[in-house]
């Protein structure tokens, strides 16, 4: 079956060649169009109408207002697959092809503001040959950007927009309430917030190994200078109030650690003696017990009994949710009481020794 198409087109307005005014196209494009091809000056647009008979739609093609030099786009075999895009090898030959690490520059960023995101990136919608390497990101984010990690990610780098003081990384479950807010302020100093609610922050920290064993050689965290053999000096950890430090793990040499609480006489008034040593020591019972967790034995102290005569060495609050907040003995604090006890115990065996000489000397 053979095909006739009118053009009623004016020789003029192609600029290139010459056009017959009325062509009859009986099959072969060569009986119509110069050799040269078909030129449409001044940005004129070449239309391709709707499909209804008395339609007036049409898509058309138009050239850049400014073009260096000529170049030609050859347009690719086939109408390619689903969730392909069109693509160039960089000298105009046009391909699809999947957005992969292998396309994507090295110095290529989106910025947030050009996505239109409404809802979740599912891996549904990620076709199984798509991937964006963590290394060819870098994201400027403007508002709050909710983030479902995958496991493969290997790293999250937010940096703070240009009118925004700090860098927020936001973790939150899907049902809201408790989350996690990672700030670094204008220092580059790294701060980690707790919350149970944007209006009440109370730094809640919970380090959860769901494994399910746990042997002897098990490790919720670790803590490492990994670039140096002696750290002597350097703090692995501080507590601070709002006041300033309270305690810290400190290298108190190549291989040791100090565990510290704050003792400096400066923070200190009021200073005096305490004579009942050995006496409040007498007093302290000593406990052989079982837990009842695993029926496992020790030796010790009863928190609510030790509060009694030494409350400095324990915490928590007898009347309080055992679970949550179940009463402890710190047994560092008693070292103070021990060397009071065992001053008062010297000063005694001090006092009989001078008994004895003197009985002696009769």
């Amino acid at each position: 079956m053979r095909f006739l198409f009118l053009f009623l087109l004016s020789s003029t307005a192609f600029g290139q060649g010459t056009v017959s005014s009325t062509c009859i196209w009986s099959g072969s494009v060569a009986d119509c169009l110069p050799a040269s091809g078909l030129l449409l000056k001044n940005q004129r647009d070449l239309r391709l109408g709707e499909a209804s008979a008395n339609g007036s739609n049409y898509v058309a093609l138009q050239a850049p207002a400014s073009i260096a030099s000529d170049f030609t786009l050859t347009l690719p075999s086939d109408d390619g697959d689903a969730s392909e895009v069109l693509g160039t090898n960089g000298s105009g030959v046009l391909d699809w092809t999947f957005i992969n690490n292998a396309n994507v520059g090295g110095s290529a960023a989106i910025a947030y503001s050009k996505l239109n995101l409404t809802g979740s990136i599912l891996n549904a919608d990620v076709h199984p040959s798509a991937a964006i390497a963590g290394s060819k990101i870098s994201p400027a984010f403007t508002a709050a950007t909710s983030v479902n990690a995958a496991s493969d990610v290997e790293q999250l780098v937010v940096t703070a927009h240009s009118t925004q003081t700090n860098s927020l990384l936001v973790i939150q479950s899907n049902a809201g309430g408790d989350y996690w807010e990672f700030a670094g302020d204008t220092l580059g100093t790294g701060k980690l917030y707790g919350t149970d609610g944007q209006s009440n922050m109370d730094g809640k920290l919970t380090i959860l190994n769901e494994s399910g064993v746990v042997s002897s050689g098990s490790n919720m965290s670790k803590w490492v200078f990994g670039n140096d053999t002696d750290v002597t000096g350097a703090y692995f950890m501080q507590f601070q109030d709002g006041s300033g430090e309270i305690g810290s793990i400190k290298a108190s040499s190549a291989t040791a650690v100090a565990f510290n609480t704050t003792s400096d006489a400066r923070l200190k008034k009021d200073f005096k003696p305490y004579k009942n040593g050995l006496d409040t020591l007498m007093k302290v019972k000593v406990r052989d017990y079982a837990w009842i967790e695993d029926g496992h034995r020790e030796i010790g102290f009863i928190a609510q009994e030790l509060q009694d005569y030494w409350p400095q060495a324990v915490n928590g609050d007898p009347n309080g949710d055992v679970k949550k907040n179940p009463m402890g003995v710190d047994y560092g604090k008693l070292t103070p009481l021990l060397v009071a006890a065992l001053q008062d115990l010297s000063a005694k065996n001090d006092e009989l020794e001078k008994r004895i000489k003197i009985l002696e000397e009769k």
